[in-house]
C-alpha cells in the first residue's frame, strides 16, 4: 500500500501484552513486516491516536521528537535504554515519560526509520512541483515556457525556505534547494 499512498501516511500502533510492559521483540517482528516510509508503528499500546493527533496538529516541516503528547496517561513503566535503542532499530516510535516533558515521543521515525517530517516535507516538494507543472502540460516546449516554469517552481520554493521547511546545508556551502528546467532539442522536437 505504501506505493498508492498519494502523500499519505499511515498509523498503527504494537499489540498489547498480557502484562504492562510490552513484548519488545514481537514489537519488532511487527514492525519488519510493516517497513515503510508511509507507516508509523508505535510503542506502547494505546498512544497512536496521540501520536497521529500530534504529527496532524504540526506543521509538515516539523519533527515530533521529543514533543510532548496530549491526551494520554503515563505508561506504568519505563523502557530501558536498551529497549528504546532496539524500538529505535526495528523503526518503531517510541513514546516514553521524559523529565520536564511528560509523556513524549522519543524520535519521529517511520518503520522505514526515515524522519516522518522529513518525508512529509519531500511530499510536499514533490506534490507542489506536480501542481505547477500540470499547468505546462500542451504547451510547447520552448525556453520561454521553460524559464516561466523555472520562476513558479523558485518561487515556491522560496516560499518553503521563508517559512523553514528547506534549509541551506550546515556549512553553508550548499543553498536550501536548486532548480533546473531543461530539455534537450529531441525532447523539445518530441513535444516531451
Amino acid at each position: 500500500m505504501s506505493r498508492k499512498a498519494q502523500n499519505r501516511i499511515g498509523f498503527g500502533q504494537i499489540v498489547p501484552h498480557g502484562t504492562a510492559r510490552p513484548d519488545i521483540e514481537a514489537a519488532k517482528s511487527m514492525a519488519g513486516v510493516l517497513t515503510s516510509d508511509r507507516f508509523v508503528l508505535s510503542a506502547p499500546h494505546g498512544t497512536v491516536g496521540a501520536v497521529a493527533g500530534l504529527i496532524s496538529g504540526q506543521q509538515y516541516f516539523r519533527s515530533p521528537t521529543y514533543k510532548t503528547l496530549r491526551g494520554i496517561v503515563a505508561p506504568n513503566f519505563d523502557f530501558t535504554d536498551g529497549d528504546l535503542r532496539a524500538l529505535l532499530r526495528a523503526g518503531l516510535l517510541p513514546v516514553d515519560t521524559l523529565p520536564r516533558k511528560g509523556v513524549a515521543v522519543i524520535k519521529g521515525i517511520a518503520t522505514s526509520q526515515e524522519q516522518i517530517n522529513v518525508q512529509r516535507t519531500a511530499d510536499r516538494a514533490v506534490r507542489t512541483v506536480q501542481n505547477i507543472a500540470i499547468d505546462y502540460v500542451g504547451l510547447l516546449n520552448n525556453q520561454a515556457q521553460r524559464s516561466a516554469l523555472r520562476q513558479r517552481i523558485d518561487e515556491a520554493f522560496n516560499a518553503m525556505t521563508r517559512e523553514g521547511a528547506l534549509v541551506p546545508s550546515a556549512d553553508g556551502l550548499s543553498p536550501p534547494y536548486e532548480v533546473e528546467v531543461t530539455a534537450t532539442n529531441a525532447e523539445a522536437a518530441a513535444g516531451i
